[in-house]
């Protein structure tokens, strides 16, 4: 078994404790979910006794989120050059296809794909399956189903005609018609009720949507 203390630089050159690594963690968060981006500790010991178990390779919790974070910035580098035109990246040999010329161009607008440059990223499914929207933010980062304003938005205003409220209580009044409702436990004040006026056209609710 690889024993590594805390303090030593885990040796993750076998594709195969890789490749289960990145599977374990993938199966954590479907169960588990997130911590932030990361794991749960109770994940970071899950996956790492099964690296224990399945590969004979000790690690501890610290050089596995290091790992993690080392393959997430590589997925980040990796990810626009496969989006790029003219077939730079070949998906069936997972090799990038960039001149010396160019690649000093991309790490310049993009330094973290250093590492890219001098190795490929391991298992792209994988890598994608595990760190995609893991780091979603913004409006790419938004659903209807968020309990947070959509980005870009500052407010939304909404404005009410006062007939289009006469109207609505008159509605609520015409249910309540003929309904035995006691009023003289609520209130001694008698209530005067007024007659209903004529039809008034509907109103439209306008909302308007103002954007920074």
């Amino acid at each position: 078994m690889e024993q590594s203390s805390e303090n030593s630089r885990a040796s993750w050159k076998n594709m195969d404790v890789v490749k289960t690594f990145l599977k374990s963690c993938i199966q954590e968060i479907s169960l588990n979910g997130r911590l932030g981006s990361s794991l749960k500790a109770d994940s970071w010991n899950k996956v790492k006794l099964i690296l224990e178990s399945s590969r004979g390779f000790s690690v501890t919790q610290k050089q596995m989120k290091n790992h993690y974070d080392y393959l997430k910035e590589k997925h980040q580098a990796w990810l626009p050059i496969t989006k790029k035109t003219g077939n730079i990246y070949d998906p069936a040999t997972n090799t990038i296809l960039m001149s010396n010329s160019e690649w000093d161009e991309y790490i310049k607008a993009h330094p973290k794909a250093k590492a890219l440059r001098i190795s490929p990223l391991p298992f792209p499914d994988l890598c994608t399956k595990l760190f995609e929207g893991s780091s979603a933010t913004g409006i790419h980062g938004w659903s209807p189903s968020c309990t947070y304003p959509r980005p870009g938005v500052s407010f939304v205003s909404t404005t009410i005609d006062v007939d289009t409220l006469d109207s609505v209580e008159d509605l609520v009044g015409n249910k309540n018609d003929g309904a035995p409702t006691d009023y003289s436990s609520q209130s001694s004040v008698p209530i005067e009720k007024k007659p209903l006026g004529k039809k008034r056209k509907p109103h439209r609710l306008n909302w308007t949507l103002k954007r920074r």
